[in-house]
């Protein structure tokens, strides 16, 4: 996947959904940014006659396929990380402990790699200080970290 076409950035050529770098908002931003832009494409197609216009409309349907896809990325990537979140979340209240945490250490390390002190890192992703881990924060930390799921299928 290219950067041009898809406006993320890689991390790993071997798998595109792993390099997304920024936040739901981040996503947000840049796909109404992207449809403005197809807007002004269009418009501009409106204006054109003949071969000219074709080319303008040509150029906004790959404009709106790019931004679909990154859309859909995005939403894969996140689901992803909301799978991981479950899994360490073993009371369900969407939120994790510090207990749940250090208990899911094999998981957690199997999704990025070794993890050296537990309740230094739980402390580093809880950045709001509330003693928990919510769901946006540990997004957050996650693409920081690159998460993958081990037995997620690519």
């Amino acid at each position: 996947v290219s950067t041009q076409s898809t406006g993320i950035q890689n991390r790993s050529s071997n798998n595109p959904v792993n390099s997304i770098t920024c936040s739901p908002s981040d996503v947000v931003e840049q796909i109404v940014a992207k449809q403005n832009h197809i807007n002004k494409i269009v418009k501009e197609a409106e204006e054109q006659e003949g071969t000219l216009k074709e080319i303008a409309i040509e150029k906004a349907v790959v404009s709106t396929q790019s931004t679909g896809r990154y859309f859909l990325l995005s939403l894969r990537q996140y689901f992803e990380y909301f799978v991981a979140f479950e899994r360490i979340d073993t009371e369900g209240d969407r939120r994790v402990s510090l207990e749940e945490f250090v208990a899911a250490k094999d998981k957690v390390e199997a999704w990025v790699g070794p993890v050296d002190d537990m309740e230094a890192e739980f402390a580093k992703i809880d950045t709001n200080g509330g003693g928990q881990i919510l769901f946006d924060e540990f997004c957050n930390w996650a693409i920081g970290k690159a998460l993958d799921l081990d037995d997620d299928e690519e």
